[in-house]
């Protein structure tokens, strides 16, 4: 799961424009409402049970996770 979430990690470090171009996910150079809404990547791993909402257990053992050394 850390390596996982450690590419999730850099996406704070994006512009605001390469944030919008990960969203795209036809590359018809659009943000669509269904492509801004829809769960993404990160969200979804965080979400250990699945509920469609983030606890602070489950925030808090990915950023557990992110931070970790080796």
């Amino acid at each position: 799961m850390r390596d996982r979430l450690s590419r999730f990690a850099h996406l704070a470090e994006l512009s605001l424009a390469e944030r919008a171009a990960k969203l795209d996910g036809d590359g018809d150079t659009y943000v669509s409402e269904a492509e801004y809404t829809q769960p993404s990547p990160f969200f979804t791993l965080v979400d250990a049970d699945g509920n469609g909402a983030l606890s602070r257990a489950e925030i808090d053992r990915a950023r557990a996770a992110v931070t970790q050394t080796p």
